[in-house]
């Protein structure tokens, strides 16, 4: 394992541990959601900082809101990191109320795509932003019915926020669908393989040799028993789609890492399933190499990473509506108060949150 991976690693564990420890009550795949966005900016935790964010958030939200739900932790990470926690759930707010007048829905997803917008100091061009986010999202519908759904929102408003072309964002994308089809033959479920196109379509070059270092990297951890499986925890692997580097390096790089997570608390098997372990892993390394290698175009591998959180984050969202409400009730309490109102909430968090087009 490269130093440089280790060192991000060290940092990852580290975050997890602040947040976990100060929110118990919060979903483990969120805590390590939330503990790898710090990361990528290479900053520790502030977790004291969190919950004075907690408090803005309650402060400025209903008893049943949305925001303080399943993406809660995501939510009060970037308004941590903002350095205007006020303004910044503010402002996102206003992004999401314009998106629920769309057909977008009135659901976590779009709150993820709201935060989005904001984190590209795009709010005073919210309304073309959701515009083209409308066109991409109807064309993906148009042609895709039976794979676009709701979950692809927050990062169909990150292909939105690109300046691509619309239509050659579709083309590229049907490209790349149908190569990974009829040629890649990777054996990773229809709604993966679509997420992994409009990814690998945010960007110029060759979409056959970025299809074509996705299937290496794969079958080379496969070949280690590291598998991904057939779900979108292979969308990670985009972000190594244009490193200049063998996929088999790759491919040993994200399994150290995710050998070296597994030792550790938090992150070991029976934590952590093997599959989510080796997304984060493939992230990790995929920042190192975007920041450490000079040959690679590092705005379309940071483009990359956040498609790719947002879509594990929307994941993550996804598991958690459709627990029973009696589990979900705890993961959207405080780690300091059980209240009548937090398990309220809980009980309608499914109902309000699983809203599909």
């Amino acid at each position: 394992m490269k130093d440089w991976v280790k060192e991000k690693c060290d940092l990852l564990i580290k975050n997890r541990e602040a947040i976990h420890d100060k929110f118990k009550f919060e979903d483990k795949l969120m805590s390590v959601s939330a503990a790898l966005i710090y990361t990528g900016e290479g900053r520790e935790a502030d977790v004291e900082r969190l919950k004075e964010c907690r408090k803005i958030l309650r402060k400025n939200s209903g008893v049943f809101s949305k925001f303080r739900a399943s993406v809660e932790l995501a939510l009060l990470t970037k308004m941590e990191m903002s350095g205007d926690p006020e303004k910044y759930i503010n402002d996102v707010k206003d992004v999401y109320k314009k998106l629920v007048k769309t057909k977008t829905g009135d659901n976590a997803y779009t709150i993820l795509a709201a935060m989005m917008v904001c984190e590209q100091g795009k709010t005073d061009s919210a309304d073309e932003l959701i515009e083209r986010y409308s066109e991409l999202m109807k064309l993906m519908n148009d042609q895709h019915p039976m794979l676009t759904s709701t979950e692809d929102i927050s990062y169909a408003m990150l292909l939105a926020l690109s300046d691509r072309p619309v239509k050659l964002i579709i083309n590229d994308m049907e490209e790349c669908l149908e190569y990974f089809k009829k040629t890649c033959k990777i054996g990773i479920d229809s709604n993966s393989l679509q997420g992994l196109c409009e990814i690998l379509a945010m960007s110029d070059g060759d979409k056959k040799a970025a299809c074509d270092r996705i299937t290496g990297i794969y079958k080379k951890l496969k070949e280690k028993k590291a598998e991904f499986g057939s779900s979108s925890q292979v969308l990670s692997l985009a972000a190594l789609a244009d490193i200049e580097a063998e996929p088999e390096v790759l491919a040993d790089e994200i399994f150290e890492t995710s050998e070296y997570l597994s030792g550790i608390s938090g992150f070991e098997d029976k934590t952590l399933e093997k599959e989510n372990r080796l997304m984060f892993s493939a992230i990790l390394v995929g920042e190192g190499y975007g920041k450490d290698s000079p040959t690679i175009r590092n705005t379309y591998i940071n483009s990359a990473l956040e498609i790719i959180k947002a879509k594990q984050t929307a994941m993550i969202v996804n598991i958690l509506i459709n627990m029973v409400p009696s589990i979900l009730s705890g993961l959207v309490g405080s780690d300091e108060e059980t209240t009548e109102d937090t398990l309220s909430e809980g009980n309608k968090t499914k109902k309000e949150l699983d809203d599909r087009h």
